[in-house]
C-alpha cells in the first residue's frame, strides 16, 4: 500500500470509530456493570485501564476479568452474563465463538489488532485495523485501537492527557520503528507534553509525575500481570496504571522479577539440554516450570532466549509447551487438562517469512492447533496456541510435516522418536 494509502486508510479507521464510539456508549451508559475482559501482558493492561477510565469517567462499574488465552470454556462462563462485554487485546481471532457462545446480553465491543476472524453477529462491534488494512502487527497496537475509541467519546478532556501515556506503554510491544496510528498517537502526546523522544526506540512518557522510559514500564507492567497472574497482578497493574506506581507495588515488581529471572535459569537449562532441531522447527518443553505463573511468561521467556542463545537457530521456528494451570483467577477452572503452546519467529526466519518462503507462526499454529481440539491466534512472528495434553506429541509432528509442506525452503530432516 502507498504511503498515500496508508493515510486514506487510517482517516478511514480513525473517522468509523469516531461514529461507532457513540453509538456504543449510549448503551454502556445505561447498564449497571460493564464485564471487560483483557490480556494480561502489557498491551493488555494499559488498553483495560484506559476502558476503565471511561467507565470510571461515565459512571458506570466494571468487573475485571483478566485472561491468557479466550478458552471456550471460558467464554462459556461469561457468557452467562447479560451486562454489555468488552474485549481488549483479544477476541477478534474468536468471534465466531463469542457470537456462539454468548447468549445473554446485547451489546459486544472487541478491540483488538490480532489477526481477525468476522462475523455477521449485529450485537458484536468490531474493532481492528486489519479490517481497514491497516497492520496490527507493525502500526496499531490494541492500546492505540482503545486509545482512539476513547479519545472520540472524551474529546479534549484533560484526561486524555493520563490516557495517551498508557497508549503508548502498550504500543511499545510493536516491534521495530514508530509508524502509523502508533506515530500518529506519539506526535499527539508529544503535542500534549506527555511524551519525549531521544530516539525512535527511546521513548518517555509522563506518568507518576515523571518521564519514563515506556519500555521499562511496558516490562514492569507485564511482570506484575502475568508473572503475578494468580496472585492478583493484573488488577495491581490497572490500578498502578490509573493511580501510579506505589512503593508496595514496586516492591511486589521487584520480587516478581526475581522469581521469574529463577525460572528462566531453570529453563535455559532445560534448553541446553532438551531443544530438540527438526528441520524447520527447534522445540523446548518446559512442562510444570512455569505451572503458577501466568502463561504469557512462556512467550516472554522464548523471546528472552532467541537473543541470548547462541544455540537458538535463528532460521528456524522457536516453539515451546508448557503444561496449563487450570485455573482461571476470577472467574472459575478449567475442565480438563491442557497445554499452552508458544511460537516465536528468530529474525533470519522472519525475513524468510516476509519474503513468502515460509508461513506465517500464526497461520502456521492456528491450522494445526484446530486440527488438534484447541484453538490458536496471535501475528506473523509470534503466535500461541492451546491444545488437550494429550495431543502434546502430535502437535510437534504436525507442526513440522505442516511447516515443511507449506515451506518453500528444505532442511535437514530430525525426528522426534529419541526425545520421547
Amino acid at each position: 500500500m502507498t504511503l498515500w494509502g496508508d493515510r486514506l486508510a487510517h482517516q478511514k479507521f480513525t473517522e468509523w470509530i469516531e461514529h461507532i464510539a457513540h453509538e456504543v456508549i449510549e448503551k454502556l451508559k445505561g447498564s449497571e456493570q460493564i464485564i471487560l475482559i483483557h490480556h494480561d501482558d502489557a498491551d493488555g493492561i494499559t488498553s483495560a485501564a484506559i476502558i476503565k477510565a471511561l467507565s470510571d469517567h461515565i459512571g458506570v462499574k466494571v468487573r475485571l476479568i483478566c485472561l491468557e488465552k479466550l478458552y471456550p470454556q471460558a467464554l462459556d462462563l461469561i457468557g452467562t452474563y447479560s451486562d454489555p462485554l468488552i474485549f481488549v487485546d483479544l477476541g477478534s481471532p474468536h468471534v465466531k465463538l463469542i457470537s456462539k457462545k454468548v447468549e445473554n446480553t446485547d451489546t459486544i465491543l472487541i478491540l483488538d489488532h490480532h489477526d481477525p476472524d468476522t462475523t455477521e453477529d449485529p450485537r458484536i462491534v468490531h474493532v481492528n485495523p486489519e479490517l481497514f488494512g491497516i497492520s496490527g502487527e507493525e502500526e496499531a497496537s490494541a492500546s492505540i485501537v482503545t486509545y482512539l475509541f476513547v479519545r472520540s467519546l472524551l474529546e479534549n478532556s484533560k484526561l486524555l492527557n493520563k490516557l495517551i501515556p498508557l497508549a503508548l506503554i502498550g504500543s511499545s510491544e510493536l516491534p521495530g520503528d514508530v509508524k502509523g496510528l502508533n506515530l500518529a498517537i506519539l506526535e499527539e502526546a508529544i503535542r500534549r507534553g506527555v511524551a519525549k523522544t531521544l530516539s525512535s526506540h527511546n521513548i518517555s512518557v509522563f506518568i507518576n509525575g515523571r518521564f519514563i522510559s515506556r519500555t521499562k514500564l511496558s516490562t514492569e507492567l507485564t511482570i506484575l500481570a502475568s508473572v503475578g497472574y494468580y496472585r492478583g497482578g493484573p488488577d495491581l497493574a490497572i490500578n498502578a496504571c490509573l493511580e501510579g506506581f506505589t512503593r508496595e507495588i514496586k516492591l511486589t515488581i521487584a520480587d516478581l522479577r526475581r522469581y521469574r529471572s529463577s525460572l528462566y535459569k531453570k529453563g535455559m537449562d532445560l534448553i541446553k539440554s532438551h531443544l530438540y532441531k527438526g528441520k524447520c522447527l527447534q522445540w523446548i518443553d518446559v512442562r510444570d516450570l512455569f505451572y503458577n505463573v501466568g502463561a504469557k511468561v512462556l512467550g516472554t521467556f522464548l523471546s528472552f532466549v532467541s537473543y541470548r542463545l547462541r544455540m537458538i537457530d535463528p532460521e528456524l521456528y522457536l516453539v515451546g509447551t508448557m503444561n496449563l494451570n487450570p485455573e482461571l483467577p476470577g472467574l472459575g477452572r478449567l475442565k480438563g487438562e491442557y497445554v499452552k503452546v508458544s511460537i516465536r519467529v528468530p529474525r533470519s526466519l522472519a525475513l524468510k517469512i516476509e519474503q513468502g518462503c515460509y508461513p506465517p507462526a500464526s497461520q502456521l499454529l492456528m491450522d494445526v492447533c484446530n486440527r488438534l481440539g484447541g484453538f490458536a491466534d496471535g501475528h506473523a512472528y509470534a503466535a500461541s496456541g492451546i491444545i488437550p495434553l494429550s495431543k502434546k506429541r502430535q502437535l510437534i509432528n504436525l507442526l513440522e510435516e505442516a511447516a515443511q509442506h507449506l515451506s518453500k525452503v528444505g532442511r535437514k530432516e530430525g525426528t522426534l522418536d529419541s526425545f520421547f
